[in-house]
């Protein structure tokens, strides 16, 4: 695990860099996770970085990770790349479709793709929902997963935000249907950096925590996580937005 986190960190290095050539790269950042699992004590490390580039009618987002997880002697090495292509038909609203490439430690390629919708009021509410599904990955060959998830989240004016989400996975295996579930409550703030001027180039630290709920096993773990984010461009105040996770199995080993 921590030479994966070092290769994650190296990757991460160049970013400011490069952000200053492109006008496409946003922001970086690391977490931690950890918690229970039914393979015994989970730790998981996950790097990102988020891109985006506007259109005249919307714009497109990539999201890419790279992370590895431990859950007892099981454990799952990833990396990937979510594509969001959004239209805002207005300010408040942000639609369309997804895509996700990934690769799983050994087994084979896994990909997704989906439909999303996220909304933000001037009040700082907001939503988000999302419907698709994922094939081979963990899942292996000849097999799939249904996604789904719902986020609600407020935003205090980049002083601070908060989410609750809850979303699915329902995958069809060999053995039969199994559902996957991941409830997450998390907060964030940022504190300016030097030399920084408002929530410009802001250090965002979050903290969340949750639960893992394996349908089949009829079991119930506890998990939480810290983290931070660096943004490499200005931000351009409160809209529609879209979260970097599609799948429960896309990054926790599985039992």
């Amino acid at each position: 695990m921590l030479r994966t986190f070092a290769l994650s960190l190296a990757l991460l290095l160049p970013l400011p860099a490069l952000a200053q050539q492109s006008d496409g790269l946003q922001s970086f950042g690391l977490s931690i996770e950890g918690g229970g699992h039914p393979s015994g004590s989970y730790y998981g490390l996950m790097a990102e970085a988020r891109a985006g580039y506007d259109l005249s009618w919307g714009d497109v987002t990539v999201d890419l990770t790279l992370g590895t997880a431990d859950a007892g002697s099981n454990s799952l090495t990833t990396a990937g790349a979510l594509v969001h292509v959004s239209a805002r038909p207005y300010d408040w609203l942000a639609v369309g479709p997804y895509a996700w490439l990934g690769s799983q430690g050994e087994g084979p390629a896994a990909y997704g793709f989906g439909v999303e919708a996220a909304v933000m009021t001037g009040a700082g509410w907001g939503g988000e929902l999302w419907f698709g599904e994922t094939f081979g990955g963990v899942l292996g060959e000849g097999t799939y997963a249904t996604n789904k998830g719902l986020r609600v989240r407020y935003d205090r004016g980049g002083k601070f935000s908060g989410y609750g989400e809850l979303s699915k996975d329902t995958a069809n295996l060999t053995a039969g249907d199994q559902d996957f579930y991941r409830l997450a409550l998390g907060f964030s703030t940022w504190l300016d950096l030097p030399g920084s001027s408002g929530t410009d180039r802001a250090v965002k630290l979050s903290v969340a925590a949750g639960q893992h709920h394996f349908d089949l096993l009829n079991e119930r773990d506890n998990w939480v996580s810290v983290g931070f984010s660096i943004p490499l461009k200005p931000t351009t105040g409160s809209r529609p937005e879209f979260s970097s996770r599609r799948g429960v199995t896309h990054y926790l080993p599985m039992p």
